[in-house]
Protein backbone atom coordinates (compact mmCIF):
# COMPACT_ATOMS: atom_id res chain seq x y z
CA UNK A 1 0.00 0.00 0.00
CA UNK A 2 1.32 3.00 -1.14
CA UNK A 3 1.14 5.57 2.28
CA UNK A 4 2.53 1.91 4.06
CA UNK A 5 5.80 2.23 1.68
CA UNK A 6 6.37 5.48 2.29
CA UNK A 7 5.88 5.39 6.31
CA UNK A 8 2.54 7.17 6.26
CA UNK A 9 -0.94 5.91 7.85
CA UNK A 10 -4.03 6.47 5.77
CA UNK A 11 -5.51 9.42 7.20
CA UNK A 12 -8.92 8.06 7.88
CA UNK A 13 -8.11 4.63 8.88
CA UNK A 14 -8.12 4.47 12.70
CA UNK A 15 -11.53 6.84 12.81
CA UNK A 16 -13.13 4.88 10.16
CA UNK A 17 -13.33 8.12 7.92
CA UNK A 18 -12.62 8.03 4.17
CA UNK A 19 -10.90 10.60 2.92
CA UNK A 20 -12.94 13.64 1.19
CA UNK A 21 -13.53 13.16 -2.49
CA UNK A 22 -11.78 9.34 -2.44
CA UNK A 23 -13.96 5.95 -3.02
CA UNK A 24 -15.38 4.04 0.28
CA UNK A 25 -12.46 1.94 1.72
CA UNK A 26 -12.62 -1.58 2.97
CA UNK A 27 -9.93 -2.87 4.96
CA UNK A 28 -9.50 -6.59 4.31
CA UNK A 29 -7.42 -7.96 7.53
CA UNK A 30 -6.07 -11.35 7.49
CA UNK A 31 -6.43 -13.16 10.77
CA UNK A 32 -4.11 -15.77 9.92
CA UNK A 33 -4.80 -19.51 10.42
CA UNK A 34 -4.56 -19.98 14.23
CA UNK A 35 -4.27 -18.06 17.42
CA UNK A 36 -4.08 -14.48 18.00
CA UNK A 37 -0.36 -14.72 18.56
CA UNK A 38 0.00 -15.00 14.25
CA UNK A 39 -1.44 -11.99 13.72
CA UNK A 40 0.43 -9.12 12.27
CA UNK A 41 1.06 -6.30 13.98
CA UNK A 42 -0.59 -4.07 12.11
CA UNK A 43 -3.91 -6.04 11.51
CA UNK A 44 -4.19 -6.54 15.23
CA UNK A 45 -3.56 -2.35 15.69
CA UNK A 46 -6.59 -2.36 13.04
CA UNK A 47 -8.95 -4.63 14.58
CA UNK A 48 -8.46 -2.68 18.15
CA UNK A 49 -8.78 0.86 16.29
CA UNK A 50 -12.04 -0.23 14.18
CA UNK A 51 -15.35 0.28 15.77
CA UNK A 52 -16.60 -2.90 14.24
CA UNK A 53 -15.44 -5.37 12.33
CA UNK A 54 -17.29 -7.37 10.14
CA UNK A 55 -16.29 -11.10 10.13
CA UNK A 56 -16.76 -13.52 7.15
CA UNK A 57 -17.23 -16.52 10.10
CA UNK A 58 -16.63 -16.81 13.76
CA UNK A 59 -15.56 -20.52 13.11
CA UNK A 60 -11.76 -19.18 13.40
CA UNK A 61 -9.94 -20.47 16.28
CA UNK A 62 -8.70 -17.00 17.48
CA UNK A 63 -12.04 -15.25 17.73
CA UNK A 64 -12.85 -15.89 21.21
CA UNK A 65 -9.48 -14.32 22.17
CA UNK A 66 -10.42 -11.36 20.35
CA UNK A 67 -13.66 -11.13 21.96
CA UNK A 68 -11.95 -11.13 25.51
CA UNK A 69 -9.58 -8.28 24.45
CA UNK A 70 -12.38 -6.09 23.30
CA UNK A 71 -12.57 -6.43 19.85
CA UNK A 72 -16.40 -5.32 18.07
CA UNK A 73 -17.21 -8.38 16.06
CA UNK A 74 -20.14 -9.10 13.98
CA UNK A 75 -19.78 -12.32 12.52
CA UNK A 76 -21.72 -12.90 9.04
CA UNK A 77 -22.51 -16.34 9.24
CA UNK A 78 -25.97 -15.94 9.01
CA UNK A 79 -25.55 -15.92 4.90
CA UNK A 80 -24.57 -19.44 5.53
CA UNK A 81 -27.36 -20.43 6.66
CA UNK A 82 -29.84 -18.04 4.91
CA UNK A 83 -28.28 -19.30 1.28
CA UNK A 84 -28.88 -22.09 -0.91
CA UNK A 85 -25.07 -22.60 -2.08
CA UNK A 86 -21.90 -21.09 -0.99
CA UNK A 87 -21.90 -18.56 -4.09
CA UNK A 88 -25.32 -17.36 -2.73
CA UNK A 89 -23.53 -16.80 0.51
CA UNK A 90 -20.67 -15.32 -0.55
CA UNK A 91 -22.82 -12.68 -2.59
CA UNK A 92 -24.69 -11.47 0.68
CA UNK A 93 -21.60 -11.42 2.41
CA UNK A 94 -19.78 -9.19 -0.39
CA UNK A 95 -23.21 -7.17 -0.37
CA UNK A 96 -23.32 -6.99 2.95
CA UNK A 97 -19.21 -5.21 3.30
CA UNK A 98 -19.95 -3.42 0.12
CA UNK A 99 -23.43 -1.82 2.10
CA UNK A 100 -21.21 -1.03 5.10
CA UNK A 101 -18.39 0.79 3.32
CA UNK A 102 -20.77 2.97 1.27
CA UNK A 103 -22.92 3.75 4.21
CA UNK A 104 -19.80 5.13 6.59
CA UNK A 105 -17.03 5.22 4.29
CA UNK A 106 -14.89 3.03 5.51
CA UNK A 107 -15.64 -0.89 6.23
CA UNK A 108 -13.17 -3.65 8.55
CA UNK A 109 -13.55 -6.83 7.12
CA UNK A 110 -11.87 -9.38 8.48
CA UNK A 111 -10.91 -13.02 6.82
CA UNK A 112 -9.10 -16.30 8.11
CA UNK A 113 -5.51 -16.90 6.80
CA UNK A 114 -4.51 -14.37 4.25
CA UNK A 115 -7.18 -12.40 2.27
CA UNK A 116 -6.02 -13.76 -1.20
CA UNK A 117 -5.33 -17.53 -0.36
CA UNK A 118 -8.53 -19.60 -1.01
CA UNK A 119 -10.84 -16.48 -0.11
CA UNK A 120 -13.40 -16.04 -2.86
CA UNK A 121 -15.04 -13.28 -0.94
CA UNK A 122 -11.63 -11.16 -1.47
CA UNK A 123 -12.00 -11.90 -5.06
CA UNK A 124 -15.35 -10.57 -5.49
CA UNK A 125 -14.88 -7.90 -3.49
CA UNK A 126 -11.84 -6.77 -6.05
CA UNK A 127 -14.64 -6.35 -8.29
CA UNK A 128 -16.84 -3.93 -6.57
CA UNK A 129 -17.00 -0.21 -6.55
CA UNK A 130 -14.88 0.17 -3.62
CA UNK A 131 -11.29 0.90 -3.22
CA UNK A 132 -9.84 -2.43 -1.33
CA UNK A 133 -6.88 -2.36 0.97
CA UNK A 134 -5.29 -6.07 1.46
CA UNK A 135 -3.47 -6.27 5.10
CA UNK A 136 -1.67 -9.25 4.64
CA UNK A 137 -1.72 -12.12 7.25
CA UNK A 138 0.03 -15.76 7.94
CA UNK A 139 -2.61 -18.13 5.42
CA UNK A 140 -3.06 -21.78 5.72
CA UNK A 141 -0.76 -22.22 2.94
CA UNK A 142 2.06 -21.17 4.60
CA UNK A 143 0.87 -23.10 8.12
CA UNK A 144 0.69 -26.55 6.44
CA UNK A 145 4.07 -25.93 4.56
CA UNK A 146 5.87 -25.66 8.06
CA UNK A 147 3.82 -28.53 9.59
CA UNK A 148 5.03 -31.33 6.91
CA UNK A 149 8.18 -29.60 6.65
CA UNK A 150 8.15 -29.10 2.61
CA UNK A 151 9.74 -26.22 0.97
CA UNK A 152 6.85 -24.39 -2.01
CA UNK A 153 10.36 -24.09 -4.21
CA UNK A 154 9.75 -28.09 -4.57
CA UNK A 155 6.68 -27.00 -6.46
CA UNK A 156 2.97 -27.06 -4.90
CA UNK A 157 -0.47 -27.34 -6.92
CA UNK A 158 -2.76 -25.53 -4.81
CA UNK A 159 -7.11 -26.66 -5.31
CA UNK A 160 -9.76 -26.15 -2.88
CA UNK A 161 -12.66 -29.26 -2.69
CA UNK A 162 -15.10 -27.85 -5.47
CA UNK A 163 -12.43 -26.83 -7.81
CA UNK A 164 -11.15 -30.45 -8.36
CA UNK A 165 -14.44 -31.84 -8.46
CA UNK A 166 -15.37 -29.16 -11.32
CA UNK A 167 -12.26 -29.27 -13.43
CA UNK A 168 -11.05 -33.27 -12.84
CA UNK A 169 -7.98 -35.11 -13.13
CA UNK A 170 -6.95 -32.85 -15.41
CA UNK A 171 -6.47 -30.29 -13.27
CA UNK A 172 -3.40 -32.02 -11.69
CA UNK A 173 -0.08 -32.53 -12.00
CA UNK A 174 1.25 -35.53 -10.50
CA UNK A 175 4.97 -34.11 -10.34
CA UNK A 176 4.42 -31.99 -7.81
CA UNK A 177 2.90 -32.05 -4.66
CA UNK A 178 -0.82 -31.12 -4.51
CA UNK A 179 -2.56 -29.22 -1.54
CA UNK A 180 -5.99 -29.40 -1.04
CA UNK A 181 -8.14 -27.13 1.01
CA UNK A 182 -11.74 -27.21 2.05
CA UNK A 183 -12.32 -30.91 2.15
CA UNK A 184 -14.28 -30.00 5.26
CA UNK A 185 -16.43 -33.23 5.36
CA UNK A 186 -16.46 -36.78 5.05
CA UNK A 187 -18.52 -36.85 1.85
CA UNK A 188 -16.85 -33.97 0.32
CA UNK A 189 -13.66 -36.52 1.20
CA UNK A 190 -14.89 -39.52 -0.60
CA UNK A 191 -16.15 -37.57 -4.02
CA UNK A 192 -12.41 -35.79 -3.85
CA UNK A 193 -10.74 -39.74 -3.73
CA UNK A 194 -12.95 -40.85 -6.24
CA UNK A 195 -11.08 -38.19 -8.36
CA UNK A 196 -7.95 -38.44 -6.88
CA UNK A 197 -8.34 -42.18 -8.04
CA UNK A 198 -8.55 -41.80 -11.58
CA UNK A 199 -4.69 -40.12 -11.26
CA UNK A 200 -2.52 -41.93 -8.33
CA UNK A 201 -2.40 -45.51 -7.49
CA UNK A 202 -5.11 -46.20 -4.31
CA UNK A 203 -1.82 -46.78 -2.05
CA UNK A 204 -0.30 -43.59 -2.70
CA UNK A 205 0.29 -42.24 0.83
CA UNK A 206 -1.78 -38.74 1.68
CA UNK A 207 -1.54 -36.56 5.15
CA UNK A 208 -4.35 -34.97 6.32
CA UNK A 209 -3.64 -32.27 8.39
CA UNK A 210 -5.57 -30.58 10.86
CA UNK A 211 -5.56 -27.44 12.34
CA UNK A 212 -2.26 -26.17 10.78
CA UNK A 213 -0.87 -23.23 12.96
CA UNK A 214 -3.27 -23.90 15.67
CA UNK A 215 -2.20 -25.54 19.38
CA UNK A 216 -3.52 -28.92 18.32
CA UNK A 217 -1.88 -29.04 15.25
CA UNK A 218 -1.32 -32.81 13.68
CA UNK A 219 -0.94 -34.72 10.79
CA UNK A 220 -2.10 -38.24 9.86
CA UNK A 221 -0.94 -40.54 7.26
CA UNK A 222 -3.34 -43.12 5.46
CA UNK A 223 -3.53 -44.64 2.23
CA UNK A 224 -5.50 -42.70 -0.23
CA UNK A 225 -7.93 -45.68 -0.95
CA UNK A 226 -8.85 -45.26 3.37
CA UNK A 227 -9.21 -41.27 2.90
CA UNK A 228 -12.76 -41.43 3.73
CA UNK A 229 -13.19 -44.19 5.96
CA UNK A 230 -13.31 -42.48 9.03
CA UNK A 231 -14.55 -38.99 9.81
CA UNK A 232 -11.36 -36.54 10.34
CA UNK A 233 -12.83 -33.54 8.97
CA UNK A 234 -13.61 -30.53 9.10
CA UNK A 235 -13.05 -26.58 8.43
CA UNK A 236 -9.33 -26.95 9.34
CA UNK A 237 -8.49 -29.68 7.53
CA UNK A 238 -6.16 -29.67 4.47
CA UNK A 239 -5.07 -32.58 2.25
CA UNK A 240 -1.54 -33.31 0.89
CA UNK A 241 -0.97 -35.46 -1.89
CA UNK A 242 2.68 -36.22 -2.54
CA UNK A 243 3.70 -36.39 -5.90
CA UNK A 244 4.83 -39.26 -7.91
CA UNK A 245 7.78 -40.51 -8.82
CA UNK A 246 8.67 -39.80 -12.50
CA UNK A 247 8.83 -43.56 -13.08
CA UNK A 248 5.17 -43.71 -12.00
CA UNK A 249 3.42 -40.90 -14.07
CA UNK A 250 2.12 -41.58 -17.62
CA UNK A 251 0.82 -39.04 -19.27
CA UNK A 252 1.36 -37.46 -22.39
CA UNK A 253 4.18 -34.92 -21.56
CA UNK A 254 6.39 -38.15 -20.31
CA UNK A 255 5.65 -39.26 -23.83
CA UNK A 256 6.74 -36.39 -25.45
CA UNK A 257 10.09 -36.38 -22.78
CA UNK A 258 10.93 -40.02 -23.79
CA UNK A 259 10.83 -39.12 -27.63
CA UNK A 260 13.22 -36.44 -27.16
CA UNK A 261 15.57 -38.41 -25.07
CA UNK A 262 14.92 -41.50 -28.04
CA UNK A 263 16.09 -38.94 -30.47
CA UNK A 264 18.86 -37.48 -28.50
CA UNK A 265 22.64 -37.33 -27.69
CA UNK A 266 22.79 -40.82 -26.62
CA UNK A 267 19.46 -41.95 -27.39
CA UNK A 268 17.97 -45.26 -29.80
CA UNK A 269 20.53 -45.48 -32.58
CA UNK A 270 17.17 -46.78 -34.85
CA UNK A 271 14.83 -43.90 -33.66
CA UNK A 272 17.83 -41.10 -34.38
CA UNK A 273 18.18 -42.67 -37.73
CA UNK A 274 14.62 -41.83 -38.93
CA UNK A 275 13.05 -39.14 -41.21
CA UNK A 276 10.02 -37.92 -42.12
CA UNK A 277 9.39 -40.30 -45.13
CA UNK A 278 10.93 -43.33 -43.33
CA UNK A 279 8.25 -43.23 -40.42
CA UNK A 280 5.54 -42.59 -43.31
CA UNK A 281 4.97 -46.58 -43.60
CA UNK A 282 4.47 -46.83 -40.24
CA UNK A 283 2.03 -44.53 -39.75
CA UNK A 284 0.09 -46.03 -42.14
CA UNK A 285 1.00 -49.37 -40.61
CA UNK A 286 0.09 -48.61 -37.03
CA UNK A 287 -3.69 -46.82 -38.37
CA UNK A 288 -4.28 -49.59 -40.41
CA UNK A 289 -4.29 -51.98 -37.15
CA UNK A 290 -6.45 -49.47 -35.24
CA UNK A 291 -8.69 -49.78 -37.77
CA UNK A 292 -8.42 -53.78 -37.82
CA UNK A 293 -8.55 -53.99 -34.02
CA UNK A 294 -12.01 -52.30 -34.16
CA UNK A 295 -13.08 -54.70 -36.74
CA UNK A 296 -12.76 -57.16 -34.35
CA UNK A 297 -14.07 -55.57 -31.27
CA UNK A 298 -10.89 -56.48 -29.59
CA UNK A 299 -10.84 -52.88 -26.96
CA UNK A 300 -7.62 -54.00 -25.45
CA UNK A 301 -5.39 -54.39 -28.77
CA UNK A 302 -7.11 -51.05 -29.84
CA UNK A 303 -5.79 -49.44 -26.56
CA UNK A 304 -2.33 -50.43 -27.56
CA UNK A 305 -2.45 -49.55 -31.13
CA UNK A 306 -3.58 -45.72 -30.56
CA UNK A 307 -0.65 -45.92 -28.39
CA UNK A 308 1.33 -46.65 -30.87
CA UNK A 309 -0.50 -44.05 -33.39
CA UNK A 310 0.20 -41.63 -30.78
CA UNK A 311 3.99 -42.59 -30.89
CA UNK A 312 3.88 -41.55 -34.42
CA UNK A 313 2.42 -38.26 -33.87
CA UNK A 314 5.03 -37.39 -31.24
CA UNK A 315 7.97 -38.77 -33.12
CA UNK A 316 6.85 -36.75 -36.42
CA UNK A 317 6.37 -33.77 -34.46
CA UNK A 318 9.88 -33.78 -32.65
CA UNK A 319 11.19 -34.16 -35.98
CA UNK A 320 9.47 -31.08 -36.91
CA UNK A 321 11.11 -29.43 -33.73
CA UNK A 322 14.56 -30.49 -34.46
CA UNK A 323 14.07 -29.09 -38.02
CA UNK A 324 12.59 -25.39 -36.75
CA UNK A 325 9.38 -26.39 -38.59
CA UNK A 326 6.90 -27.13 -35.72
CA UNK A 327 6.84 -28.67 -32.49
CA UNK A 328 4.03 -30.65 -30.45
CA UNK A 329 2.72 -27.30 -29.14
CA UNK A 330 1.58 -26.05 -32.87
CA UNK A 331 0.32 -29.27 -33.86
CA UNK A 332 -2.16 -28.79 -30.83
CA UNK A 333 -2.69 -25.25 -31.23
CA UNK A 334 -4.05 -25.77 -34.88
CA UNK A 335 -5.53 -28.61 -33.91
CA UNK A 336 -7.56 -27.18 -30.74
CA UNK A 337 -8.38 -23.75 -33.09
CA UNK A 338 -9.76 -25.71 -35.23
CA UNK A 339 -11.96 -27.73 -33.21
CA UNK A 340 -13.44 -24.57 -31.71
CA UNK A 341 -14.12 -22.90 -34.99
CA UNK A 342 -15.46 -25.34 -36.29
CA UNK A 343 -18.15 -26.43 -33.86
CA UNK A 344 -19.50 -22.28 -33.18
CA UNK A 345 -22.74 -24.71 -32.13
CA UNK A 346 -20.67 -25.83 -28.91
CA UNK A 347 -18.56 -22.93 -28.39
CA UNK A 348 -20.36 -19.93 -29.87
CA UNK A 349 -23.79 -18.61 -30.29
CA UNK A 350 -24.49 -20.89 -33.43
CA UNK A 351 -27.23 -24.08 -33.15
CA UNK A 352 -27.52 -26.91 -34.72
CA UNK A 353 -29.36 -29.30 -33.77
CA UNK A 354 -28.92 -32.51 -36.14
CA UNK A 355 -25.91 -34.26 -36.81
CA UNK A 356 -26.90 -33.25 -40.27
CA UNK A 357 -26.66 -29.71 -39.61
CA UNK A 358 -23.10 -29.96 -37.71
CA UNK A 359 -21.74 -32.06 -41.17
CA UNK A 360 -22.51 -28.90 -43.58
CA UNK A 361 -21.57 -26.04 -41.35
CA UNK A 362 -18.32 -28.03 -41.14
CA UNK A 363 -18.30 -28.26 -44.55
CA UNK A 364 -19.26 -24.40 -45.04
CA UNK A 365 -16.49 -23.23 -42.39
CA UNK A 366 -13.56 -25.32 -44.34
CA UNK A 367 -14.72 -23.85 -47.44
CA UNK A 368 -14.29 -20.45 -46.06
CA UNK A 369 -10.72 -21.42 -44.36
CA UNK A 370 -9.77 -22.21 -48.10
CA UNK A 371 -11.37 -19.03 -49.52
CA UNK A 372 -13.90 -20.58 -51.21
CA UNK A 373 -16.91 -18.83 -52.11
Amino acid sequence: MEGERSGRRDPGWREGRAVKDRRPVVHVLGLGPGPLSLLTLETWEMLRAADEVLLRTERHPCVEELRERGIRLRPLDRWYERAGDLEEAYRGIVGEVVGRALERGTAWYAVPGHPLVAERTVAMLLREPVEIRLHNGVSFFDAVLALLRRDALEGVLLLDGESILERGAGALDLRVGLMLAQVDTRLKASEVKAVLLDAYPPGHPVQVVKGAGGPREEVETVPLEDLDREERFDHLTTIWVPPLPEAEVFDFRRLVDIVARLRGPGGCPWDRKQTHESLARHMVEEAHEAVDAIGHRDWDHLCEELGDLLLQVVLHAQLGEEEGIFDIHEVLRLIIEKLVRRHPHVFGEAEARTPEEVISRWERIKAEERGEP
